[in-house]
């Protein structure tokens, strides 16, 4: 299995740290955060990942070049943002003929055990698997409604009056049959433009791992003192 490694965001909210580094590589116990998923594919057995780059590229490269792990790489720049469907559509042929792939926004830090999610996507011969978590403030994320057997019956990126108390956890796995879905357009948000044209080919994937994203300075320091007693790997 192939993966979509998304990691190109700006980190913003994250300055002035991302002023001198890429989200996707702030430290997290003295280890990039795009390392902890290129491990997570590896124990998973992801043979390849695309990793799309924009902000400070050549800081992700220098850190690429010093990987030594299975997963074999393959890096697309971004001169402008085409946004996370966008990368997908942008490199479809990057997973032409394949039966599944997994997509993930690399921005998030997480314990997931990848091959758990396989063997779930495995059974349920689904177009999408959706991986999703409770969370007490679900109207920050894109939040899923589903029913009884899994079946994704709703999805609505940050709405005000949320239907579930599960969010998508930025991870997916899917099949070539998603380009169907897409919309013809140049800049592309997977949770926006996407995810709601697959309700009724989806199923949910509750997660018991840990996850949580990254993306203000408390949110980012709680991860990297929780990340310490978590076992990884």
């Amino acid at each position: 299995m192939k993966a979509f490694l998304l990691a190109a965001g700006l980190g913003t909210r994250l300055k002035p740290l991302t002023d001198s580094i890429p989200k996707c590589l702030v430290p997290i116990n003295d280890r990039p955060l795009l390392h902890y998923w290129l491990d997570i594919c590896e124990r998973g057995g992801i043979t390849e990942a695309l990793i799309n780059i924009h902000h400070h590229p050549d800081r992700v490269m220098d850190f690429l070049g010093t990987y030594r792990g299975k997963v074999g790489i393959t890096t697309s720049y971004e001169k402008e943002l085409l946004g996370s469907g966008g990368t997908i559509l942008k490199n479809r042929e990057f997973v032409a003929g394949d039966d599944s792939f997994l997509i993930v926004y690399a921005d998030n830090f997480s314990t997931l055990e990848l091959r758990k999610l396989r063997d779930f996507h495995s059974r349920h011969k689904t177009l999408c698997t959706l991986a999703v978590y409770e969370s007490k403030r679900p109207e920050t994320g894109g939040v899923v409604e589903f029913d009884s057997k899994g079946n994704v019956v709703s999805f609505e990126e940050k709405p005000k009056t949320p239907k579930s108390n599960f969010i998508s956890s930025g991870i997916f796995i899917t099949t070539n049959r998603i380009f169907n879905y897409f919309p013809e357009k140049d800049f592309i948000d997977f949770g926006c433009d996407v995810l709601p044209r697959l309700v009724g080919n989806m199923v949910a994937y509750i997660m018991k791992e840990f996850i949580q994203d990254i993306g203000t300075p408390q949110s980012y320091a709680e991860v990297c003192k929780i990340a310490k007693t978590l076992v990884l790997g």
